[in-house]
Protein backbone atom coordinates (compact mmCIF):
# COMPACT_ATOMS: atom_id res chain seq x y z
CA UNK A 1 0.00 0.00 0.00
CA UNK A 2 2.77 2.40 0.86
CA UNK A 3 4.09 1.76 -2.31
CA UNK A 4 1.10 2.90 -4.56
CA UNK A 5 0.24 5.83 -2.29
CA UNK A 6 4.13 7.23 -3.03
CA UNK A 7 3.20 6.04 -6.52
CA UNK A 8 -0.55 7.13 -7.50
CA UNK A 9 -0.30 9.76 -4.79
CA UNK A 10 -4.34 10.02 -3.95
CA UNK A 11 -6.09 12.95 -3.03
CA UNK A 12 -9.37 11.48 -1.66
CA UNK A 13 -8.57 8.77 0.90
CA UNK A 14 -11.28 6.28 2.64
CA UNK A 15 -9.39 3.25 4.22
CA UNK A 16 -9.78 1.07 7.42
CA UNK A 17 -7.75 0.87 10.17
CA UNK A 18 -6.74 -1.51 12.80
CA UNK A 19 -5.02 0.83 15.13
CA UNK A 20 -3.34 1.00 17.10
CA UNK A 21 0.45 -0.84 16.28
CA UNK A 22 -1.05 -2.30 13.34
CA UNK A 23 1.02 -0.67 10.84
CA UNK A 24 -1.85 0.48 8.13
CA UNK A 25 -0.71 3.77 9.07
CA UNK A 26 2.63 3.64 7.23
CA UNK A 27 1.71 4.46 4.03
CA UNK A 28 -0.70 7.53 4.71
CA UNK A 29 2.16 8.93 7.43
CA UNK A 30 4.51 8.68 3.70
CA UNK A 31 1.68 10.88 2.16
CA UNK A 32 2.35 13.59 5.02
CA UNK A 33 6.29 13.21 5.04
CA UNK A 34 5.90 13.64 1.26
CA UNK A 35 3.68 16.72 2.05
CA UNK A 36 1.01 15.72 -0.80
CA UNK A 37 -2.42 16.98 -0.10
CA UNK A 38 -4.76 14.55 0.77
CA UNK A 39 -8.07 14.30 2.66
CA UNK A 40 -8.76 10.86 4.51
CA UNK A 41 -11.52 9.07 6.54
CA UNK A 42 -11.54 5.93 8.56
CA UNK A 43 -13.80 3.17 9.71
CA UNK A 44 -13.01 0.60 12.03
CA UNK A 45 -14.63 -1.63 14.96
CA UNK A 46 -12.17 -0.40 17.28
CA UNK A 47 -13.98 2.94 19.10
CA UNK A 48 -11.27 2.85 22.17
CA UNK A 49 -9.37 6.11 22.82
CA UNK A 50 -5.79 4.95 21.50
CA UNK A 51 -7.10 3.87 17.87
CA UNK A 52 -9.15 7.35 17.25
CA UNK A 53 -6.39 9.60 18.58
CA UNK A 54 -4.26 8.34 15.94
CA UNK A 55 -6.66 8.77 13.46
CA UNK A 56 -6.89 11.96 14.52
CA UNK A 57 -3.39 12.71 14.41
CA UNK A 58 -3.51 11.45 10.43
CA UNK A 59 -5.80 14.31 9.62
CA UNK A 60 -8.52 12.31 9.30
CA UNK A 61 -12.22 14.12 7.83
CA UNK A 62 -14.04 11.54 10.25
CA UNK A 63 -13.74 8.50 11.81
CA UNK A 64 -17.13 5.48 11.33
CA UNK A 65 -17.52 2.54 13.16
CA UNK A 66 -18.62 -0.59 11.42
CA UNK A 67 -21.51 -0.96 10.35
CA UNK A 68 -20.95 1.29 8.08
CA UNK A 69 -24.37 2.76 6.06
CA UNK A 70 -24.43 3.84 2.37
CA UNK A 71 -25.56 7.42 3.48
CA UNK A 72 -22.79 7.54 6.19
CA UNK A 73 -20.25 6.82 3.31
CA UNK A 74 -21.76 9.61 0.74
CA UNK A 75 -21.87 12.27 3.57
CA UNK A 76 -18.34 11.74 4.17
CA UNK A 77 -16.65 11.74 0.55
CA UNK A 78 -19.12 15.22 -0.22
CA UNK A 79 -17.26 16.50 2.64
CA UNK A 80 -14.26 15.56 1.66
CA UNK A 81 -14.04 16.99 -1.76
CA UNK A 82 -15.75 20.47 -0.43
CA UNK A 83 -12.84 20.68 2.08
CA UNK A 84 -10.15 20.24 -0.58
CA UNK A 85 -12.13 21.86 -3.10
CA UNK A 86 -11.93 25.09 -0.46
CA UNK A 87 -8.41 24.81 0.15
CA UNK A 88 -7.06 24.12 -3.26
CA UNK A 89 -9.03 27.65 -3.98
CA UNK A 90 -7.14 29.04 -1.34
CA UNK A 91 -3.93 27.56 -2.25
CA UNK A 92 -4.70 28.38 -5.95
CA UNK A 93 -5.29 31.96 -5.08
CA UNK A 94 -1.91 31.99 -2.28
CA UNK A 95 0.36 30.91 -5.36
CA UNK A 96 -1.71 33.37 -7.75
CA UNK A 97 -0.67 36.23 -5.60
CA UNK A 98 2.85 34.80 -5.22
CA UNK A 99 3.29 34.20 -9.10
CA UNK A 100 2.22 37.79 -9.99
CA UNK A 101 4.68 38.77 -7.20
CA UNK A 102 7.41 36.50 -8.89
CA UNK A 103 6.39 38.09 -12.51
CA UNK A 104 6.49 41.76 -11.36
CA UNK A 105 10.02 41.45 -10.03
CA UNK A 106 11.55 39.54 -13.25
CA UNK A 107 10.10 41.28 -15.47
CA UNK A 108 10.47 45.27 -13.88
CA UNK A 109 14.24 44.01 -13.91
CA UNK A 110 14.07 43.50 -17.92
CA UNK A 111 12.70 46.30 -18.24
CA UNK A 112 14.67 48.44 -16.11
CA UNK A 113 18.09 46.71 -17.89
CA UNK A 114 19.00 44.82 -14.99
CA UNK A 115 18.83 41.34 -16.05
CA UNK A 116 21.62 39.20 -17.33
CA UNK A 117 20.05 35.94 -18.08
CA UNK A 118 21.37 33.51 -20.21
CA UNK A 119 19.03 31.74 -23.06
CA UNK A 120 18.69 28.95 -21.44
CA UNK A 121 18.34 30.49 -17.68
CA UNK A 122 16.26 33.03 -18.94
CA UNK A 123 13.87 29.77 -20.22
CA UNK A 124 14.08 28.45 -17.39
CA UNK A 125 12.12 31.25 -15.71
CA UNK A 126 9.74 32.47 -17.93
CA UNK A 127 8.10 28.77 -18.21
CA UNK A 128 6.94 28.33 -14.02
CA UNK A 129 6.41 31.91 -14.67
CA UNK A 130 3.73 31.57 -17.50
CA UNK A 131 5.29 34.09 -19.65
CA UNK A 132 6.46 32.52 -22.60
CA UNK A 133 4.59 35.01 -24.84
CA UNK A 134 7.60 37.32 -24.17
CA UNK A 135 9.77 34.93 -26.20
CA UNK A 136 6.89 35.04 -28.88
CA UNK A 137 4.82 37.91 -28.76
CA UNK A 138 5.64 41.74 -30.07
CA UNK A 139 5.15 43.97 -27.11
CA UNK A 140 4.89 47.43 -26.04
CA UNK A 141 5.89 49.49 -22.86
CA UNK A 142 3.46 52.17 -21.54
CA UNK A 143 4.15 54.53 -18.32
CA UNK A 144 0.68 55.54 -16.62
CA UNK A 145 0.05 58.19 -14.52
CA UNK A 146 -2.25 59.70 -12.21
CA UNK A 147 -2.77 63.12 -11.40
CA UNK A 148 -4.93 65.90 -10.34
CA UNK A 149 -7.06 63.50 -7.47
CA UNK A 150 -5.10 65.20 -4.67
CA UNK A 151 -6.64 68.19 -5.45
CA UNK A 152 -10.07 66.97 -6.05
CA UNK A 153 -10.58 64.58 -2.95
CA UNK A 154 -9.08 66.81 0.48
CA UNK A 155 -9.84 63.50 2.76
CA UNK A 156 -6.49 61.91 3.07
CA UNK A 157 -8.00 58.41 3.80
CA UNK A 158 -9.92 58.37 0.46
CA UNK A 159 -6.83 59.46 -1.82
CA UNK A 160 -4.86 56.12 -0.04
CA UNK A 161 -7.91 54.51 -1.15
CA UNK A 162 -7.90 55.17 -4.78
CA UNK A 163 -3.99 55.32 -4.99
CA UNK A 164 -4.45 51.18 -3.21
CA UNK A 165 -7.35 50.49 -5.73
CA UNK A 166 -5.78 51.84 -9.00
CA UNK A 167 -3.69 48.37 -9.56
CA UNK A 168 -6.72 46.52 -9.32
CA UNK A 169 -8.54 48.78 -11.75
CA UNK A 170 -5.79 48.88 -14.07
CA UNK A 171 -5.66 45.18 -13.78
CA UNK A 172 -9.20 44.93 -14.77
CA UNK A 173 -9.00 47.26 -17.91
CA UNK A 174 -5.73 45.57 -19.11
CA UNK A 175 -7.34 42.17 -19.54
CA UNK A 176 -8.60 42.57 -23.29
CA UNK A 177 -4.57 42.30 -24.02
CA UNK A 178 -4.88 39.29 -21.77
CA UNK A 179 -0.80 39.11 -21.63
CA UNK A 180 -0.01 42.06 -19.78
CA UNK A 181 2.56 43.16 -16.50
CA UNK A 182 1.48 45.93 -14.52
CA UNK A 183 4.68 46.97 -12.48
CA UNK A 184 3.98 49.87 -9.93
CA UNK A 185 6.36 52.88 -9.55
CA UNK A 186 5.54 54.75 -6.43
CA UNK A 187 1.36 55.82 -5.39
CA UNK A 188 0.20 57.42 -9.01
CA UNK A 189 2.75 55.61 -11.37
CA UNK A 190 2.85 52.69 -13.41
CA UNK A 191 4.85 50.62 -16.17
CA UNK A 192 2.60 48.16 -18.19
CA UNK A 193 4.18 45.83 -20.59
CA UNK A 194 1.89 44.17 -22.70
CA UNK A 195 2.32 41.75 -25.33
CA UNK A 196 0.19 42.33 -28.46
CA UNK A 197 -2.20 39.07 -30.11
CA UNK A 198 -0.27 38.08 -32.95
CA UNK A 199 -3.64 39.10 -35.81
CA UNK A 200 -3.29 42.79 -33.65
CA UNK A 201 0.73 42.95 -34.93
CA UNK A 202 0.00 41.63 -38.17
CA UNK A 203 -0.98 44.09 -39.63
CA UNK A 204 1.64 46.02 -39.36
CA UNK A 205 3.55 49.23 -35.96
CA UNK A 206 0.65 51.43 -37.27
CA UNK A 207 -2.02 49.95 -36.96
CA UNK A 208 -0.90 47.80 -34.23
CA UNK A 209 -0.34 51.15 -32.29
CA UNK A 210 -4.08 52.65 -33.24
CA UNK A 211 -4.90 49.75 -31.75
CA UNK A 212 -3.72 49.87 -28.56
CA UNK A 213 -4.15 54.02 -28.81
CA UNK A 214 -7.83 53.37 -29.13
CA UNK A 215 -7.74 50.87 -26.27
CA UNK A 216 -5.88 53.08 -23.70
CA UNK A 217 -8.40 56.04 -24.29
CA UNK A 218 -11.15 53.55 -22.99
CA UNK A 219 -9.07 52.96 -20.60
CA UNK A 220 -8.44 56.68 -19.59
CA UNK A 221 -12.18 57.46 -19.30
CA UNK A 222 -12.78 54.62 -16.94
CA UNK A 223 -10.17 55.70 -14.29
CA UNK A 224 -10.81 59.18 -14.93
CA UNK A 225 -14.60 58.60 -13.36
CA UNK A 226 -13.31 56.75 -11.14
CA UNK A 227 -10.34 58.47 -9.35
CA UNK A 228 -11.97 62.01 -9.95
CA UNK A 229 -8.15 62.50 -11.24
CA UNK A 230 -6.15 63.03 -14.68
CA UNK A 231 -4.54 60.20 -16.10
CA UNK A 232 -2.02 60.44 -18.97
CA UNK A 233 -0.63 57.53 -20.54
CA UNK A 234 2.70 57.39 -22.55
CA UNK A 235 2.73 54.68 -25.11
CA UNK A 236 6.44 53.04 -27.14
CA UNK A 237 7.19 51.65 -30.16
CA UNK A 238 6.59 48.09 -30.91
CA UNK A 239 9.50 45.86 -29.19
CA UNK A 240 10.61 42.58 -31.23
CA UNK A 241 12.21 41.48 -28.57
CA UNK A 242 12.30 41.78 -24.09
CA UNK A 243 16.08 43.15 -24.37
CA UNK A 244 14.90 46.54 -26.28
CA UNK A 245 12.21 46.89 -23.37
CA UNK A 246 14.64 49.24 -21.33
CA UNK A 247 15.35 51.34 -24.12
CA UNK A 248 11.02 51.66 -25.18
CA UNK A 249 10.14 52.40 -21.73
CA UNK A 250 12.39 55.54 -22.26
CA UNK A 251 10.63 56.16 -25.19
CA UNK A 252 6.92 55.68 -23.08
CA UNK A 253 8.11 58.05 -20.41
CA UNK A 254 8.86 60.62 -23.09
CA UNK A 255 6.07 60.51 -24.93
CA UNK A 256 4.71 60.79 -20.96
CA UNK A 257 6.63 64.14 -20.82
CA UNK A 258 5.21 65.49 -24.13
CA UNK A 259 1.77 65.50 -22.33
CA UNK A 260 3.15 68.53 -20.64
CA UNK A 261 2.84 70.43 -23.80
CA UNK A 262 -0.47 69.16 -25.36
CA UNK A 263 -2.97 68.36 -22.74
CA UNK A 264 -3.33 64.62 -24.89
CA UNK A 265 -4.03 62.24 -22.00
CA UNK A 266 -2.82 59.18 -24.40
CA UNK A 267 0.63 60.07 -26.40
CA UNK A 268 2.26 57.62 -28.26
CA UNK A 269 5.99 58.00 -29.03
CA UNK A 270 5.94 57.92 -32.54
CA UNK A 271 3.74 60.70 -32.86
CA UNK A 272 5.56 63.06 -30.68
CA UNK A 273 7.86 65.42 -31.93
CA UNK A 274 11.84 64.94 -32.93
CA UNK A 275 12.86 67.60 -30.00
CA UNK A 276 11.34 65.79 -27.64
CA UNK A 277 13.24 62.07 -28.51
CA UNK A 278 16.92 62.88 -26.83
CA UNK A 279 18.42 61.09 -24.55
CA UNK A 280 21.12 63.15 -23.57
CA UNK A 281 21.68 65.95 -20.91
CA UNK A 282 20.09 68.66 -23.01
CA UNK A 283 16.94 67.04 -23.06
CA UNK A 284 15.87 68.97 -20.00
CA UNK A 285 17.06 72.61 -21.50
CA UNK A 286 14.83 71.60 -24.61
CA UNK A 287 12.25 71.55 -22.19
CA UNK A 288 13.00 74.71 -20.49
CA UNK A 289 13.28 76.33 -24.15
CA UNK A 290 9.84 75.25 -25.16
CA UNK A 291 7.97 76.06 -21.84
CA UNK A 292 10.04 79.52 -22.08
CA UNK A 293 8.20 80.32 -25.61
CA UNK A 294 5.21 79.30 -24.25
CA UNK A 295 5.36 82.00 -21.92
CA UNK A 296 6.81 84.39 -24.17
CA UNK A 297 9.23 84.75 -21.79
CA UNK A 298 12.58 86.74 -23.33
CA UNK A 299 14.83 86.40 -20.26
CA UNK A 300 14.08 82.45 -20.01
CA UNK A 301 14.97 82.43 -23.72
CA UNK A 302 18.33 84.44 -23.74
CA UNK A 303 19.52 82.07 -20.94
CA UNK A 304 18.93 79.18 -22.12
CA UNK A 305 20.86 79.79 -25.46
CA UNK A 306 23.24 80.32 -23.82
CA UNK A 307 23.84 76.83 -23.66
CA UNK A 308 23.88 76.44 -27.29
CA UNK A 309 24.56 74.32 -28.93
CA UNK A 310 25.96 71.80 -26.74
CA UNK A 311 23.20 70.77 -24.54
CA UNK A 312 20.46 71.72 -27.34
CA UNK A 313 21.18 70.36 -30.54
CA UNK A 314 20.06 66.67 -30.81
CA UNK A 315 22.94 64.62 -32.23
CA UNK A 316 23.29 63.84 -35.63
CA UNK A 317 23.34 60.72 -37.50
CA UNK A 318 25.77 62.13 -39.76
CA UNK A 319 28.59 63.47 -38.73
CA UNK A 320 29.63 65.13 -41.88
CA UNK A 321 26.60 67.63 -41.44
CA UNK A 322 27.61 70.82 -40.57
CA UNK A 323 26.42 73.13 -37.32
CA UNK A 324 24.45 75.67 -39.58
CA UNK A 325 22.74 72.62 -41.31
CA UNK A 326 21.59 70.55 -37.73
CA UNK A 327 20.63 74.16 -36.41
CA UNK A 328 18.26 74.38 -39.33
CA UNK A 329 17.09 71.39 -38.86
CA UNK A 330 16.20 71.96 -35.31
CA UNK A 331 14.75 74.95 -35.84
CA UNK A 332 12.00 72.92 -37.95
CA UNK A 333 11.43 70.29 -35.73
CA UNK A 334 10.56 73.12 -32.80
CA UNK A 335 7.98 75.02 -35.17
CA UNK A 336 6.35 71.85 -36.74
CA UNK A 337 6.20 71.15 -32.38
CA UNK A 338 4.38 74.52 -32.12
CA UNK A 339 2.03 74.04 -35.00
CA UNK A 340 1.08 70.34 -33.64
CA UNK A 341 0.56 71.75 -30.06
CA UNK A 342 -1.36 74.29 -30.91
CA UNK A 343 0.98 77.30 -29.95
CA UNK A 344 1.41 78.42 -33.51
CA UNK A 345 -1.99 79.21 -35.17
CA UNK A 346 0.15 79.01 -38.73
CA UNK A 347 3.27 78.23 -39.95
CA UNK A 348 5.07 81.31 -40.28
CA UNK A 349 8.81 79.96 -40.65
CA UNK A 350 10.99 80.74 -43.86
CA UNK A 351 13.02 77.93 -44.21
CA UNK A 352 14.66 79.12 -47.36
CA UNK A 353 15.42 82.99 -45.50
CA UNK A 354 17.05 80.96 -42.22
CA UNK A 355 18.96 78.95 -44.37
CA UNK A 356 20.64 82.15 -45.79
CA UNK A 357 21.10 83.80 -42.55
CA UNK A 358 22.17 80.88 -40.71
CA UNK A 359 25.16 80.70 -43.39
CA UNK A 360 26.39 84.13 -43.61
CA UNK A 361 27.00 83.86 -39.97
CA UNK A 362 30.80 82.76 -38.81
CA UNK A 363 31.45 81.06 -36.04
CA UNK A 364 29.52 79.46 -33.14
CA UNK A 365 28.90 82.99 -31.23
CA UNK A 366 27.43 84.63 -34.25
CA UNK A 367 25.21 81.51 -35.05
CA UNK A 368 23.89 81.68 -31.63
CA UNK A 369 23.24 85.57 -31.86
CA UNK A 370 21.25 84.39 -35.11
CA UNK A 371 19.25 81.71 -33.21
CA UNK A 372 18.35 83.64 -30.07
CA UNK A 373 16.96 86.33 -32.10
CA UNK A 374 14.85 84.03 -34.22
CA UNK A 375 13.38 82.50 -31.34
CA UNK A 376 13.01 85.93 -29.28
CA UNK A 377 10.97 86.75 -32.06
CA UNK A 378 9.17 83.29 -32.24
CA UNK A 379 8.50 84.06 -28.95
CA UNK A 380 6.11 86.48 -29.50
CA UNK A 381 4.01 84.91 -32.38
CA UNK A 382 3.13 81.97 -29.68
CA UNK A 383 -0.60 82.95 -29.40
CA UNK A 384 -0.50 86.31 -28.84
CA UNK A 385 -3.79 87.15 -28.17
CA UNK A 386 -3.70 86.15 -24.51
CA UNK A 387 -6.40 88.75 -23.81
CA UNK A 388 -8.90 87.25 -25.86
CA UNK A 389 -7.78 83.95 -24.16
CA UNK A 390 -7.46 85.13 -20.62
CA UNK A 391 -11.02 86.45 -20.97
CA UNK A 392 -12.58 82.80 -22.49
CA UNK A 393 -10.25 80.97 -19.49
CA UNK A 394 -11.66 83.52 -17.04
CA UNK A 395 -15.08 82.97 -18.74
CA UNK A 396 -15.03 79.43 -18.53
CA UNK A 397 -13.80 79.20 -14.43
CA UNK A 398 -16.55 81.22 -13.67
CA UNK A 399 -19.30 79.32 -15.08
CA UNK A 400 -18.18 76.31 -14.00
CA UNK A 401 -17.29 76.82 -10.00
CA UNK A 402 -19.80 74.44 -8.86
CA UNK A 403 -17.81 72.05 -10.57
CA UNK A 404 -13.88 70.80 -9.53
CA UNK A 405 -11.96 73.04 -12.41
CA UNK A 406 -8.72 71.90 -13.44
CA UNK A 407 -5.62 73.60 -15.39
CA UNK A 408 -5.72 70.47 -18.06
CA UNK A 409 -9.80 71.27 -18.81
CA UNK A 410 -9.54 74.71 -18.91
CA UNK A 411 -6.30 74.59 -21.81
CA UNK A 412 -8.41 71.63 -23.60
CA UNK A 413 -11.34 73.98 -23.81
CA UNK A 414 -9.18 76.66 -25.06
CA UNK A 415 -6.77 74.24 -27.18
CA UNK A 416 -3.96 75.18 -25.90
CA UNK A 417 -1.19 73.85 -23.76
CA UNK A 418 -1.15 73.67 -19.68
CA UNK A 419 1.92 74.70 -19.36
CA UNK A 420 1.82 77.57 -21.41
CA UNK A 421 -2.09 78.50 -19.80
CA UNK A 422 -0.08 78.00 -16.16
CA UNK A 423 2.31 80.82 -16.99
CA UNK A 424 -0.21 82.61 -18.68
CA UNK A 425 -1.95 83.08 -15.56
CA UNK A 426 1.54 84.02 -13.25
CA UNK A 427 1.82 87.04 -16.25
CA UNK A 428 -1.40 88.07 -16.50
CA UNK A 429 -3.19 87.67 -13.22
CA UNK A 430 -0.12 87.87 -10.90
CA UNK A 431 -1.09 84.27 -9.15
CA UNK A 432 -1.32 80.64 -10.11
CA UNK A 433 -4.14 78.67 -12.05
CA UNK A 434 -5.09 77.27 -8.66
CA UNK A 435 -4.83 80.70 -6.39
CA UNK A 436 -7.43 82.28 -9.05
CA UNK A 437 -10.02 79.27 -9.21
CA UNK A 438 -9.53 79.26 -5.25
CA UNK A 439 -10.23 82.72 -4.88
CA UNK A 440 -13.18 82.82 -6.99
CA UNK A 441 -14.58 80.25 -5.01
CA UNK A 442 -14.35 81.55 -1.78
CA UNK A 443 -15.44 85.04 -3.03
CA UNK A 444 -18.99 83.05 -4.37
CA UNK A 445 -18.74 81.16 -0.71
CA UNK A 446 -18.74 85.02 0.97
CA UNK A 447 -21.46 86.23 -1.13
CA UNK A 448 -23.86 82.41 -0.25
CA UNK A 449 -23.41 83.14 3.51
CA UNK A 450 -24.36 86.61 3.48
CA UNK A 451 -27.76 85.73 1.36
CA UNK A 452 -28.06 82.56 1.76
CA UNK A 453 -29.36 80.01 4.60
CA UNK A 454 -27.42 77.06 3.12
CA UNK A 455 -25.44 74.57 5.53
CA UNK A 456 -21.83 75.03 5.01
CA UNK A 457 -21.91 71.25 3.73
CA UNK A 458 -24.31 71.81 1.14
CA UNK A 459 -22.67 75.12 0.39
CA UNK A 460 -19.84 73.26 -0.18
CA UNK A 461 -20.68 70.57 -2.38
CA UNK A 462 -22.19 73.13 -4.16
CA UNK A 463 -18.86 75.43 -4.54
CA UNK A 464 -17.14 71.62 -5.72
CA UNK A 465 -15.76 70.37 -2.67
CA UNK A 466 -16.63 66.93 -0.94
CA UNK A 467 -15.31 67.64 2.04
CA UNK A 468 -16.69 70.21 4.20
CA UNK A 469 -14.30 70.55 6.84
CA UNK A 470 -11.40 71.41 4.40
CA UNK A 471 -13.60 73.73 2.62
CA UNK A 472 -13.62 75.41 6.27
CA UNK A 473 -9.99 75.59 6.90
CA UNK A 474 -9.74 76.46 3.42
CA UNK A 475 -12.49 79.68 3.68
CA UNK A 476 -10.98 80.22 7.00
CA UNK A 477 -7.00 80.62 5.32
CA UNK A 478 -8.46 83.36 3.06
CA UNK A 479 -11.06 85.55 5.60
CA UNK A 480 -9.43 84.55 8.95
CA UNK A 481 -12.59 83.25 10.07
CA UNK A 482 -14.73 80.28 9.37
CA UNK A 483 -17.95 80.25 7.53
CA UNK A 484 -20.02 79.94 10.91
CA UNK A 485 -18.54 82.93 12.24
CA UNK A 486 -18.36 85.13 9.26
CA UNK A 487 -22.16 83.93 8.62
CA UNK A 488 -22.73 85.78 12.20
CA UNK A 489 -20.63 88.77 11.89
CA UNK A 490 -22.41 89.62 8.43
CA UNK A 491 -25.68 89.40 10.07
CA UNK A 492 -24.85 91.43 12.86
CA UNK A 493 -24.12 94.05 10.46
CA UNK A 494 -20.27 94.07 11.11
CA UNK A 495 -19.13 93.57 7.29
CA UNK A 496 -14.92 92.98 6.97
Amino acid sequence: MAGIAKERGPELILSEIQLPGGGESDWVKLLIREEHPHKIAFWSEREDFHTVREAIQLGAVDYLLKPVQPQQVEDVVVRMIREWERESKVSLQMWRKTQLQLQQKFVNRLVKGKSFYSDKTFLETIRPLQLEWIRTLPSAVMAIELSGYKNAIQDWKDRQLIEFAMDNVLSELTEPLEHTVLLPQGRNRWILVAGLPQQMSQEGEEQALHHVQTITQNWVASMERYTHGRIAIGISRLASHWREWPHRLTQAMEALAYQRFVGNKVLRYDRTAAILRTKKDGHSDQMRLLDELFAGNKKGIREVLQRFPASLLPPSPDAGLPLEARTLAWIKDIHRFLEQSGALQHPVLDASRLEEQLGETEGEGQLRERVAAHFLHLGELVNPQTGDLMQKAIDYIGSHLSQRVTLEEVAGHLFISPVWLSKLFRKKVGVSFLQYVTQLKMEEAKLLLRHSKMSVQHLSWKLGYQDAVYFSKLFKRFTGMTPTNYRKRMEGGQDK
